[in-house]
């Protein structure tokens, strides 16, 4: 089984793929976070001669902060700033207690607890001038649609690579949820049936220029599961060959082929996205970059439907 999220991953799967860019910009990270702790020292708290939250306990709230984050939600949206909050105020506790470190599930510390749950509210609290939160936007903001790009890059290799793939409740759109009860809320499939049928006759520049809604991740995995169908023989015996790529970008290509009785699938997705999109997921900055494809034959793009010849 391929699979990327279940009922006990720590982090959705496209919460994890947002923060794996963190490994492209690691001074700037370090820099902003160091911003961060200065901008909140006033909420931190002191319980019994201890900071709290003490250096480790903040840099997980940060991070957690950034890949839970929902596409499209602003400072100013006062709901959904609180929903927010209330999700990193249950993950923050869950996360000490296991860390059993200052605080656990069988001896609990009430005082600690609050504390922490205090420092969240109010890193959080959109209801009067926050500069904190105006610069975590921002940041968030600069970095949500190439991890969105990330997570379809993804997505297009668990659903082609060999193995049988498996998508979560739910997953079936941006899943930026925390561990449980956060990942195990109930899945609303009546807007997924909606989708659905918005994204039938829809054309994938069309599903990008609206990429938070999550239908854009939706018709890549309708796409590949119809793909899959129409072939099945293919995904459950053909090959895996290794494809190189060739010119100036080649390094940030991933690609391969699936083979088998003359049928033959190629999947090729972008990586290191925050370097190979300079304009901030505008256009990616291919150059002379291609794949060599086997020569004489005709080819299909599976996602907009254009032909053309090797």
């Amino acid at each position: 089984m391929v699979t990327t999220a279940t009922h006990d991953t720590k982090r959705g799967e496209d919460s994890r793929v947002r923060l794996a860019l963190l490994s492209e910009i690691p001074r700037d990270w370090g820099r902003r976070v160091a911003q961060w702790v200065r901008l909140n020292r006033s909420r931190r708290s002191e319980i019994d001669d201890e900071i709290v939250p003490d250096r480790n306990v903040e840099y997980l709230f940060y991070q957690s902060l950034l890949g839970a984050w929902p596409p499209g939600l602003g400072p100013s949206n006062m709901e959904g700033m609180k929903s927010l909050a209330e999700r990193l105020k249950a993950y923050m506790i869950k996360a000490v207690r296991e860390g059993k470190q200052h605080s656990s599930w069988s001896n609990p510390d009430a005082a600690y607890e609050a504390a922490l749950e205090r420092f969240v509210h109010l890193v959080l609290d959109a209801t009067r001038t926050n500069p904190f939160l105006a610069e975590f936007y921002t940041f968030v903001e600069s970095l949500a649609r190439l991890g969105a790009i990330n997570s379809l890059s993804q997505l297009v290799l668990k659903l082609t690579v060999p193995g049988v793939p498996d998508i979560y409740q739910g997953g079936e759109l941006w899943d930026f949820s925390l561990v449980d009860p956060d990942n195990r809320g109930p899945v609303d499939w009546s807007a997924r049936r909606i989708l659905l049928g918005e994204i039938a006759d829809a054309s994938a520049a069309d599903l990008a220029r609206g990429w938070q809604d999550g239908r854009e991740k939706l018709f890549v995995i309708r796409r590949l599961l119809e793909l899959r169908r129409w072939h099945s023989q293919l995904f459950a015996e053909g090959d895996y060959q290794p494809l190189e790529a060739d010119g100036e970008r080649s390094s940030y290509v991933c690609a391969f082929s699936r083979n088998h009785l003359g049928e033959t699938v190629v999947a090729a997705v972008p990586r290191l996205v925050y370097q190979l999109y300079p304009d901030g997921a505008g256009n990616a900055a291919w150059g002379a970059t291609e794949i060599p494809l086997p020569p004489g034959r005709e080819w299909q793009d599976v996602f907009t439907g254009r032909r053309f010849y090797g």
